[in-house]
């Protein structure tokens, strides 16, 4: 079979394992991808943001009052925007950017190495725990990624002052996610010393003028920032002076005996270092490439890693097969690899999410991965199927665990009770005259129900932006029957009262009630008093025998839903 056909039959198996149950699972949505999400729509609609705060997709600045990445929403505004709101459709932009990445990375393999090692990086690619993952979600972090790529492969095929063409991606790539904002430059830098020196591309003056064309947009940023909400994220960098270096250092020199050594070893300074070199150095450990991943709630399977076990074979044999055959792309792919962590390295924050902050890495360790398979094959062709073998059982263990397990044990990874109460709410406002909801995220619960409800359209763009102009501080929210706020002092004790359970449930109202709990266990955390939906079926102590289709919520019938998702609890 010729390769442009096994490379679409290996794009069209990626297509279709992102695309499979796309609207159930995950199982939620995030608030990070609310934001990208309703934002982007909004742009689509009347080009600016959701809450009309006078800012222009175009201006090169994030939305005021949200720190994050200025060119997203214009991205994925036109396929966002043109299709009703649901996960499905929500995310088949980031589906799109993933498949785009997987032949971008066969791309640049196609010049760097050879047509085999390509075909290979683009099925490890299609199958790859991290890309199955991340493209099912709705962040930047990707899209960047995705035009960076764009750029190397640019510029690595274009010659003399087309060379320049590669900036325009360059630069939607530096604007569409903050974390790799720092390693723009040695991007660039890398990327066209590569490409002019082992290249052997006569004109230098090109590339020189490429790097100055990187500077000015990093110069260019850092002048319009000040202007920006993006200047709040500064305070996650790392440095001498950060109150948690400080404290730090100061219990360093506290919990040590008198030395001379104690001035400078237990200095910020050398906190600072210590904190980033670990970060750094994390980055490549065993438990975040293979075993789980970050430690976080929205990046990490818990019982997975970003690749297989047996990935870390052939990352160690594609090294040295890189390194012995082809050192000029060996340099390149761990030039690109080291400056990954950067970003993560350099932020104060003590729960990594390298899933994101390293995205650069990912690409160019599945090729080592990919070089180290093809060694491996090429020396022991008879490997071939009890490889296939291995990696079939590696790849339905991996499925399993994100398909079957990880909605239920980590169902609230993305906000799956505010998915179940955004669905409660729109049955129950046709029967309940007033519904107040006590939350202790007001907006974000807001922004679920106007998502999984489809609410922002045309015609309610205009009463949306008032919402939120006259919202105190974003904590009360009123749309027509339902009051989303985070004052208990706010809701009616007339009507139905829905309390999140991480704030004090109002004292006054009766024991009896129902709630909306974990998948994972009957720990409550909404309770319903007074709901007519539901209060007729006959409802369990905890949630049960649950099916791909349950997940399909916004179309269960009442009764499915309320004996599905609803509990009955007793004080």
């Amino acid at each position: 079979m010729k390769q442009p056909r096994l490379l679409f039959f290996i794009l069209l198996f990626a297509a279709l394992i992102r695309l499979f149950l796309l609207n159930s699972f995950p199982t939620g949505i995030s608030n990070d991808e609310l934001h990208f999400v309703l934002n982007a729509k909004s742009v689509f609609l009347q080009f600016t943001d959701l809450a009309r705060n006078g800012w222009n997709p175009l201006s090169l600045q994030t939305i005021p009052q949200e720190a994050s990445s200025e060119l997203t929403f214009l991205l994925a505004a036109p396929f966002i925007g043109s299709l009703p709101l649901s996960l499905f459709w929500s995310k088949l932009f980031y589906v799109l950017i993933s498949l785009t990445t997987i032949f971008l990375t066969y791309k640049i393999v196609l010049i760097l190495i050879n047509p085999k090692i390509a075909l290979i990086s683009a099925a490890v690619f299609a199958l790859n725990p991290w890309s199955v993952y991340v493209s099912k979600t709705a962040f930047d972090a990707p899209v960047a990624l995705c035009f960076f790529l764009l750029f190397i492969y640019l510029t690595l095929i274009l010659r003399g002052w087309k060379v320049l063409l590669s900036l325009f991606p360059a630069l939607i790539g530096f604007y569409s996610y903050i974390g790799t904002k720092v390693i723009f430059i040695p991007l660039v830098l890398i990327v066209s010393y590569f490409s002019f020196h082992f290249q052997k591309k006569s004109q230098i003056l090109p590339y020189l003028v490429l790097v100055f064309g990187s500077l000015f947009i990093v110069i260019f940023y850092y002048l319009n920032i000040q202007k920006s909400s993006a200047l709040n994220r500064f305070s996650e960098l790392i440095s001498p002076n950060n109150p948690q270096i400080l404290y730090q250092s100061q219990t360093d020199k506290n919990l040590s005996l008198r030395s001379p050594f104690k001035p400078v070893f237990s200095s910020p300074v050398a906190v600072l270092f210590r904190q980033s070199f670990s970060k750094y150095l994390n980055n490549f450990s065993p438990d975040i490439l293979f075993l789980t991943g970050d430690h976080t709630y929205m990046v990490s399977l818990w019982q997975h890693g970003y690749f297989y076990y047996l990935d870390v074979l052939f990352l160690l044999l594609g090294l040295i097969y890189l390194f012995w055959k082809q050192r000029p792309a060996f340099l390149l792919l761990t030039s690109l690899i080291l400056i990954s962590p950067i970003p993560e390295a350099i932020r104060i924050d003590r729960i990594p999410a390298y899933a994101f902050h390293s995205v650069l890495q990912y690409p160019f360790l599945i090729i080592l991965i990919s070089a180290g398979i093809y060694f491996t094959l090429n020396s022991i062709p008879k490997l071939k199927y009890p490889l296939l073998f291995a990696y079939t059982l590696l790849f339905l263990n991996f499925i399993d665990i994100y398909f079957f397990r990880y909605p239920i044990f980590q169902s609230e990874g993305f906000n799956f009770s505010r998915r179940l109460l955004s669905r409660y709410l729109s049955l129950e406002s046709t029967k309940s005259p007033i519904i107040s909801v006590l939350a202790k995220e007001p907006e974000s619960l807001f922004r679920n129900y106007l998502f999984f409800n489809n609410l922002v359209t045309r015609e309610n763009l205009n009463q949306i932006s008032e919402i939120y102009q006259h919202s105190q501080k974003r904590q009360h929210f009123i749309w027509k029957n339902i009051l989303i706020t985070g004052n208990l002092a706010d809701i009616n004790p007339q009507g139905v009262v829905i309390s999140d359970i991480d704030i004090t449930d109002p004292k006054y109202l009766s024991s009896d009630k129902f709630s909306i709990a974990r998948l994972s266990d009957p720990g409550e955390i909404f309770n319903i008093y007074r709901g007519i939906t539901c209060s007729s079926a006959k409802l369990d102590p905890f949630t049960h025998h649950l099916n791909f289709t349950d997940f399909n919520l916004e179309f269960l019938p009442e009764n499915q839903f309320c004996q599905k998702f609803i509990i009955k609890t007793f004080d």
